[in-house]
């Protein structure tokens, strides 16, 4: 009866855990949203939709995905625009047109890998052509 109790106990301590989680994530990904539209720009905007397209994404670790400085030594310096805890962060380039129909931006989220380098698990675009 007691190893019911206790493994009962681990459940919601992990469920309520995971909630959190999703819950620091959705604020991230808000603060992300509100930050691009802030300003987040870069006076040199080159990407285009295939640029955008050719953007490998990571598994949710970044795994597999596109090395961070390949894209910044190509598109210049993004702007940091949230994060989650210390190992995940959100950055965006865009061309500085906020509450525009001719807004343009790219965001992606980078982790960190054990050997420290940053590598892509998402991405999102907006009025890339």
């Amino acid at each position: 009866m007691k190893r019911i109790a206790i493994v009962g106990t681990i459940i919601i301590a992990l469920t309520t855990l995971a909630g959190c989680g999703s819950k620091t994530k959705e604020t991230s990904e808000a603060k992300q949203s509100s930050s691009i539209q802030e300003g987040a720009s870069n006076k040199h905007f080159s990407w285009t939709e295939q640029d955008f397209n050719s953007i490998v994404v990571g598994d949710g670790s970044g795994k597999g995905g596109e090395d961070f400085e390949k894209l910044k030594n190509k598109f210049g310096e993004p702007s940091p625009t949230g994060s989650i805890g210390a190992s995940q962060i959100f950055y965006a380039w865009s061309n500085g047109k906020e509450n525009s129909p001719n807004l343009e931006y790219v965001s992606v989220g980078v982790a960190k890998q054990t050997d420290g380098t940053w590598l892509v698990f998402s991405k999102k675009q907006e009025g890339l052509k």
